[in-house]
C-alpha cells in the first residue's frame, strides 16, 4: 500500500535524491523548492499549484506562465524578468545557475562525490579542486557563494 501511494507521488524521486533527510510535509517541500531547476516536469507542477507551496515565483508563475509546460515555467519566468517580483527574479537566476552547475558538473559529481550525491555535492566539487573538470569548476564559480 505504501509503496503504491509511493509510485503515484511525482515528488517522491526527486525528494528521495534531494531531501532525504527532510520531514514530510513542509519541510519536504521547502527543501524540494530549494531543487527547483532540478525537479521532474511532474512534481514542479504539483509543487507549483500546491497550498502549501510558498514558492516565490508562485503568483507570478501563474500571471505570466499559467499555460507553460511545468518544464518551461523558470524559461517563460526568465523571459518575464522585468515583470517579476524582486523575490522572484532573485530565485529564478539561483535556478538557473543551479541548472548550469549541474549541466557542467554531473560527470564530475558522479565520479568523484558519490557519497554526497544526496548532499553537499558542491562542498565536494570544492574540496576536489584541480580533479573537478574545467567547465564544472567556472559554473561553480559563477553560480556559487563563496568561491
Amino acid at each position: 500500500m505504501v509503496e503504491a501511494r509511493r509510485s503515484q507521488d511525482p515528488c517522491a524521486g526527486p525528494r528521495q535524491r534531494f531531501c532525504r533527510t527532510a520531514r514530510r510535509g513542509e519541510e519536504a517541500i521547502r527543501c524540494l523548492a530549494g531543487h527547483i531547476g532540478e525537479l521532474t516536469s511532474p512534481c514542479l507542477k504539483k509543487l507549483l499549484w500546491s497550498p502549501a507551496w510558498t514558492f516565490p515565483c508562485k503568483p507570478d508563475a501563474r500571471r505570466f506562465c499559467r499555460d507553460a509546460k511545468p518544464e518551461a515555467i523558470i524559461p517563460c519566468l526568465d523571459d518575464a524578468q522585468e515583470r517579476l517580483s524582486p523575490e522572484c527574479r532573485e530565485h529564478v537566476q539561483r535556478a538557473r545557475g543551479d541548472a548550469a552547475v549541474n549541466a557542467a558538473c554531473s560527470n564530475d559529481a558522479n565520479t568523484l562525490c558519490k557519497k554526497e550525491l544526496t548532499t553537499g555535492v558542491r562542498d565536494c566539487l570544492r574540496k576536489a579542486g584541480e580533479k573537478v573538470s574545467l567547465p564544472c569548476r567556472l559554473k561553480l564559480r559563477r553560480y556559487s557563494p563563496g568561491t
